[in-house]
Parts: C-alpha cells; structure tokens; sequence
C-alpha cells in the first residue's frame, strides 16, 4: 500500500482511538458500496467487468461481514450499533464510506491489489484513489 494511504490509515487511527472523534455517518460523500458500484461502472471490457462483477460482489459482502469485528475502533462500536438500528435493511457498505474501505485495503491486501492493480503498474481504476486521497 502506498505511503500515502497508509497516512490516511495512521491518522484515521489517531483522529478515532486517541481523540475519540467519530467520522459523520452516513457519509457525505460515496459510500463503500457507492464506491464499489462506480468501479463496475467504470470497467470498459465487458468480459473484465462481469468477472470483476463477482469478485466486487464478494468484497462488498466481506466488508458487511467484518466491519463490526474487525474493521471499527472501540470507540466507534457504539455507533456502529445505532446507525444499523437507526436504518433497518440497510448493509454496512451502504452506511460507511471510504475511510472504512481504507481499513479493509489496510488489512486485505487481495481487496487492495485487486482494485488498484500492483503497485508496480498504474492503478487499474483512479476515482477511489483519488476519493481516498481526499479524506480529511
């Protein structure tokens, strides 16, 4: 992961762990599965985007499944719970945006090789770097 993004990471950490200040939810901006949507969007070969289809499908259910567990501070698990009782039927990925994206790039490196490509090559899809990289 670039350094970049793993500034974003270190400083998410310090802005929820060590100060305790809770990013506003539902985002303003795109939300995880927003984000996702516009990636299938975007994928110009038909062939590469049913393929890519499947697998975003799969990121996106990974996501709801490890949010709660795995990709939330302490301190933010009392939000979790009310946004989620505050909107019934809604998933994870249609409430959280990309910093909680970050997290999971952060901690599956898969999900990050798979949407920006190698680190070697131009990434494969800009629009979420550049969502990413304009995080406050």
């Amino acid at each position: 992961m670039p350094r970049s993004l793993k500034g974003l990471l270190v400083a998410d950490w310090e802005s929820v762990s060590s100060n305790e200040k809770l990013l506003t939810l539902p985002p303003v901006r795109s939300s995880v599965q927003d984000i996702f949507l516009e990636y299938i969007e975007f994928q110009s070969l038909v062939a590469k985007r049913v393929q890519r289809k499947h697998i975003v499908r799969g990121l996106v259910a990974y996501f709801n499944a490890s949010l709660g567990t795995a990709l939330l501070y302490p301190v933010e698990r009392s939000q979790y719970n009310h946004l989620l009782a505050k909107h019934p039927g809604k998933q994870p990925a249609e409430l959280y945006g990309a910093e909680h994206l970050l997290r999971l790039f952060g901690t599956c490196p898969f999900a990050f090789a798979f949407f920006f490509g190698p680190l070697n090559q131009s990434p494969s899809f800009s629009l979420p770097v550049s969502l990413c990289l304009s995080l406050s």
